[in-house]
């Protein structure tokens, strides 16, 4: 689409000239100087290839002729139906500023701490798939001009009476914020905008379809209302920091009436508008089955978001080893009685669990893409949730505050319970201190529990071998005091094994959090494969 004048060949974007360049001629272009005659002519719109993916239904956009390749978002190796058509053009662009080989470093750099990755990921074949993709975001421009009105309190403390002074304030504001930005795609998951996050608003150009070539670009689906009250919370929260830091007002405690379009006013806003931009983006996919990971890196800052799952093997050979060392200290230097080496076998399981609980919950909220606000959005069926009535739990399995209040107290009760028993402990109180701490594991076990999502409760216990059923258990021998040791050696044998059983559960539950379902997005039009 972007021909070489020289030879006619394809030109790409290169980053460490940031010039058009011909890689059968070597000439280069500035990307402003080089523009065709029929963009020239368009002014709203400049023409795409675009490209829906056959399995996962992103759409992505490209200024080249390339047909070929992976596609950004689930990894598919596979020639994509294009068509060309004319796509609204954004106001401002930030082309890559670091380039395909120092993505690669970065890569590496980050995988030196990744020990139990799995061995494709540092197959060199493997980082041939890193893309270059532009993902568009909404950038909001604030402006405040004009007299802003706020309170202001401050409090002072005379002998037995404190004074509480309240101020009716005034100043003259004179401020403009550009580049407050939120991603605009619903292909791009909230989450990981936020964690590769911020992108500098000195870096933007205006934008030219050259800057296109040889990367692809995704398509803004997401309206720029959703984020409207977030950009003026945030200018809001700004211009009052600004405040604050004047010397007439350092003394006091500011603050702005309820309401946003009351502190708008306050704050004399006298423009909110958003424009459309795209940001750079390098991604990475692996793919297994129906699960991916990605690793994405800003390309504007290095900034890097990864999904890091473990290869089982390795981790054994990791823990086998650890446990080997361990034991050998632990022999030389420490021995325990029957009794508390039970509790300390309570509460390694307690912990155990808790991590599989946890890592449940979090994956539920991964799995429905929870919080990803640009997401629901657009797929508005995507998550349904019914409200709670009557305290009891709604529909969509979320918890009730006094469900949320009574596992804090859980959590209070144990962890009270373990610092005590611990502390008793070394006063020698070895009974009291046992049966404090086996309170402890099972009232954490009881907890975590509560952290599960409804639905999933059955099948975590289940897959964890009623785990929470056998600390209880233990607990009860503990409070009953046997006489002899045998009661506490089978104990402790059974709860190592289940132990064993609910840490390979709780990896296999980390590869599905630290991977995400195959996306499927809503097609946003075309003909492709009517």
């Amino acid at each position: 689409m972007y021909g070489c004048p020289n030879c006619g060949a394809g030109l790409r974007y290169d980053i460490p000239t940031k010039k058009l360049t011909c890689d059968y001629c070597n000439s280069f272009f500035d990307p402003y100087e080089y523009t065709r005659e029929k963009d020239a002519v368009e002014q709203d719109l400049f023409e795409t290839t675009v490209f829906t993916c056959p399995q996962c239904g992103g759409e992505v956009i490209s200024a080249d002729d390339t047909a070929a390749g992976f596609c950004s978002f689930c990894g598919a190796s596979t020639i994509l139906d294009s068509r060309i058509r004319g796509s609204k053009r954004p106001a401002y662009i930030i082309p890559f500023r670091l380039d395909k080989d120092e993505c690669k470093k970065a890569y590496a750099k980050f995988m030196r701490r990744a020990f139990f990755a799995p061995s494709e990921f540092r197959d060199e074949a493997f980082l041939v798939k890193f893309r270059g993709i532009y993902i568009p975001y909404w950038v909001y421009r604030l402006s405040y001009s004009g007299e802003a009105r706020f309170r202001g309190k401050k409090t002072e403390r005379r002998g037995d009476f404190e004074y509480t002074y309240n101020y009716d304030l005034s100043a003259d504001v004179e401020i403009e914020y550009r580049g407050i930005s939120y991603d605009a795609s619903s292909s791009f998951n909230d989450h990981i905008s936020e964690t590769i996050a911020p992108y500098k608003a000195v870096h933007m150009k205006p934008f030219t379809p050259s800057f296109l070539c040889g990367f692809y670009a995704d398509t803004a689906d997401v309206s720029q209302d959703l984020y409207s009250e977030d950009a003026c919370a945030f200018g809001n929260k700004q211009v009052l920091s600004v405040m604050k830091e004047q010397n007439e007002f350092r003394s006091l405690e500011l603050s702005l009436p309820n309401g946003r379009e009351a502190q708008n006013k306050a704050l004399a806003m006298s423009d909110a508008c958003a424009e459309n931009a795209l940001f750079p983006v390098w991604f990475l996919t692996w793919r297994k089955n129906d699960r991916i990971a990605y690793f994405i890196m800003n390309g504007e800052s290095g900034r890097i978001c990864a999904d890091v799952p473990i290869d089982l093997r390795k981790f054994l050979a990791g823990s086998g080893i650890l446990a080997l060392v361990l034991y050998v200290i632990l022999n030389l230097f420490l021995s325990l009685r029957a009794e508390t080496g039970l509790v300390v076998v309570m509460l390694i399981s307690a912990v155990c669990f808790l991590l599989c609980a946890r890592e449940e919950s979090s994956r539920k909220k991964r799995e429905t893409r929870e919080g990803d606000r640009g997401y629901l959005s657009v797929n508005k069926g995507a998550l349904k949730k019914t409200p709670a009535k009557d305290g009891k739990k709604d529909k969509g399995g979320n918890k009730t505050k006094a469900e949320k209040a009574f596992t804090v107290i859980l959590w209070i009760i144990g962890g009270i319970a373990a610092m005590i028993g611990f502390a008793n402990y070394s006063l020698n109180g070895l009974m009291m201190s046992t049966i404090l701490m086996a309170a402890a594991a099972a009232v954490i076990c009881i907890a975590a529990l509560g952290m599960i999502p409804g639905e999933q409760k059955k099948t975590v216990i289940r897959q964890c071998l009623y785990l929470p059923v056998q600390l209880l258990v233990c607990a009860g021998i503990i409070f009953s005091l046997p006489v002899r040791d045998l009661w506490y050696y089978i104990p402790s044998v059974v709860l190592l094994v289940t132990a064993c059983f609910t840490l390979f559960y709780m990896i296999r539950q980390f590869n599905l959090l630290s991977t995400r379902p195959l996306p499927h997005y809503v097609r946003k039009g075309g003909d492709d494969h009517a």
